[in-house]
């Protein structure tokens, strides 16, 4: 909104969001700013010609406007490529997992946008770079003093959340696909540890086969005037992969997914009005 606070941020109009058309994955993964972002301009460039409504001047005089401002998700994503570049050069030892993982785990939750909008949250920049530098000397993430970050990972169509992270968790191998519910070697994933106990005497794994975990959350069921609880899919199997998304009204429920190895998409209604009939599209 052109301020420097984050409390006045929004979601644009053209933000991708999820489930993706292909394999009806959970996405986005987070959100980076993407309006009005400002860059070198290249008069010898198309864009100087047909966005020439953007270009902006510098601080020094210069023989043409030396920069550019546009919005776009093509704007966003150099936002998260330059954090994760500064990951790097702070911890040059992150995997691509343990990179994404500390992007999501470290981003900001706000609570008018579900989880199909702004995936793990909008990007924490300082955060993720904070803990990237904190992992290079320590192994598990202290986030008992992290007020802000949305401590949960969207893994595969999985939303998971309630644990720390730590840098020898099998998730973070390269041989590990982001995702899955095992590792290459057959193993669960495991992403760290859950502090058991208020005093946090005890330590447990925490990991796929740890309960909620294996659910598949994509909103806030309504339980009343509040509208508040997590909606989630409780019986989900560590192998299955199927897309829930839905309320929990009988009369509006809408299901869209895949059963097992059936690729078929059913997407549709039920409701006691004849006019209500489903709708089916089976894919090719």
């Amino acid at each position: 909104m052109g301020t420097l606070a984050r409390t006045d941020d929004t979601m644009a109009r053209f933000s991708s969001r999820g489930p993706s058309r292909i394999d009806h994955g959970a996405k986005p993964d987070v959100v980076a700013p993407g309006v009005g972002i400002e860059s070198l301009s290249d008069p010898d460039s198309a864009f100087y010609s047909s966005k020439s409504a953007y270009l902006l001047p510098g601080t020094a005089p210069t023989p043409y406007l030396p920069y550019l401002s546009l919005s776009g998700t093509s704007m966003a994503a150099p936002v998260v490529s330059g954090t994760i570049a500064l990951m790097l050069q702070a911890n040059p030892a992150l995997t691509p997992n343990l990179a994404k993982a500390i992007l999501q785990f470290t981003a900001e939750v706000y609570g008018e946008y579900d989880t199909l909008t702004q995936g793990a949250g909008f990007l924490n920049a300082r955060g993720a770079v904070e803990l990237a530098r904190y992992f290079a000397t320590s192994s598990t993430a202290d986030v008992s003093s992290r007020e802000g970050w949305s401590r949960r990972l969207i893994w595969g169509n999985r939303l998971v959340q309630g644990g720390w992270l730590t840098t020898h968790a099998n998730a973070w191998r390269t041989d590990t696909v982001w995702g899955r519910t095992k590792t290459a070697g057959g193993d669960a994933v495991k992403w760290g540890v859950i502090c058991s106990g208020s005093s946090c005497g005890s330590w447990q794994p925490w990991q796929m086969s740890t309960g909620s975990p294996r659910n598949v959350v994509w909103g806030s069921a309504c339980n009343g005037a509040d509208c508040q609880g997590s909606w989630t899919l409780e019986a989900v199997s560590d192998d299955d992969e199927s897309v829930v998304w839905g309320t929990t009204d009988p009369d509006e429920s809408v299901v869209w997914g895949t059963s097992g190895d059936d690729e078929s998409v059913v997407w549709g209604t039920n409701c006691a009005d004849a006019a209500c009939e489903p709708v089916v599209w089976r894919a090719p």
